[in-house]
């Protein structure tokens, strides 16, 4: 199963331990974000979407390459916490920016073969 786009680490695991007994595959959402207007459009107008305040704190006042850069790193740190306890992750490309998620799909295979 897919999720929306997860920004929390202790909300996927929340997530993983109530639907750990349906003995399926959950796949987290990851959608890196690009500025600190988009994290907070996400935070506040697409409804299941939540992004904590230390992470609308990181990416406020950020956008172009400085944004991206950063929700890349962003999208990172989750899937580095994450990578041992899903079977993988559905990658959402932000605006059409395929490069972004070409770098997590090769972060992603460095971390399962190292």
């Amino acid at each position: 199963a897919q999720t929306q786009p997860i920004y929390d680490l202790e909300r996927l695991k929340q997530m993983l331990e109530q639907t750990g007994e349906l003995g399926i595959p959950i796949l987290p959402g990851v959608l890196p974000l690009v500025s600190g207007r988009n994290a907070d459009f996400l935070h506040n107008e697409v409804p299941g979407i939540v992004i904590p305040d230390q992470i609308r704190l990181r990416m406020a006042g950020r956008s172009g390459d400085d944004g991206v850069r950063e929700g890349l790193e962003i999208a990172r740190e989750f899937i580095e916490g994450a990578i041992d306890l899903v079977g993988g992750f559905y990658l959402i490309p932000p605006f059409g920016k395929y490069q972004v998620a070409v770098e997590l799909v090769k972060f992603i295979k460095a971390h399962r073969a190292g």
